[in-house]
C-alpha cells in the first residue's frame, strides 16, 4: 500500500493494537488493495475491446482468485462477490435513522444499478465457461 502512495502508516505491532490487532490490520489491507484494484478494473472496463477479448480480460479474476477451473470455487467466489456487492443496500434499509427509504432513492437506484451489473457480469462469466464447456 505504501509503495502505491496509499498509506503512510507502518505496518508495526503498534499500528496493528490500533486497528484491534493483526488480523484486523490485514483485513482492512486487504480490503483497501481490493478498492483500489477495483477502482482500476471499473475504469478498465470502459476500454473498447471486443467481447472475446472482454471475457478473456474478465477470466483472469477467476484465474488470479483461484476460482476458474473448479466450478463449485467459481460459483462460491461469485456468490461472495454479489453478496458483497449487495451489503451496502442491505445496510442503507436497516439505517432507523433515516426518516424514510424514499429519501434514499438516488442511492438505491446506484446500489441497483451496481447489482445488476454484478448479476449481469456473473451470467456472462457463467455462459462464457458453459460456452467452453465447464
Amino acid at each position: 500500500m505504501a509503495a502505491l502512495g496509499l498509506h503512510s502508516g507502518e505496518n508495526t505491532p503498534e499500528g496493528h493494537a490500533r486497528l484491534d490487532g493483526p488480523d484486523a490490520y490485514r483485513v482492512r489491507t486487504a480490503n483497501a488493495l481490493l478498492g483500489v484494484v477495483q477502482a482500476e478494473a471499473a475504469t478498465a472496463d470502459g476500454v473498447k475491446l471486443d467481447e472475446e477479448a472482454r471475457h478473456a480480460a474478465w477470466q483472469e479474476q477467476l484465474k488470479a482468485a483461484g476460482a476458474s477451473l473448479d466450478d463449485l470455487v467459481r460459483r462460491e467466489f461469485i456468490r461472495w462477490q454479489v453478496l458483497r456487492a449487495g451489503t451496502p443496500l442491505r445496510l442503507m434499509a436497516q439505517n432507523r435513522e433515516v426518516d424514510t427509504l424514499a429519501a434514499q432513492t438516488g442511492q438505491l437506484e446506484a446500489a441497483h444499478e451496481s447489482l445488476q451489473n454484478a448479476i449481469d457480469n456473473a451470467d456472462v462469466l457463467l455462459n462464457m465457461l458453459k460456452s467452453v464447456g465447464l
